[in-house]
């Protein structure tokens, strides 16, 4: 197999899915590079979620 670097897939967690009504971490949504979201649930999907931004991990303000 021959895996070129413009070939290989990576995901950027961008967004905490927070349960409105209990506040507990429902999933977390992921940006692709292939311009694709999806969403990992850490259970059951719901259809009321709070759409929380993560803090990104290179800070632009050094």
């Amino acid at each position: 197999m021959n895996d070129n670097p413009s070939d290989l897939l990576e995901a950027v967690p961008v967004f905490r899915l927070v349960c409105p009504n209990t506040g507990e971490v429902v999933g977390v949504e992921y940006h692709w590079n292939n311009g694709e979201a999806g969403i990992l649930w850490r259970a059951d999907p719901i259809d009321n979620y709070v759409r929380q931004p993560l803090q990104s991990s290179n800070p632009t303000n050094c």
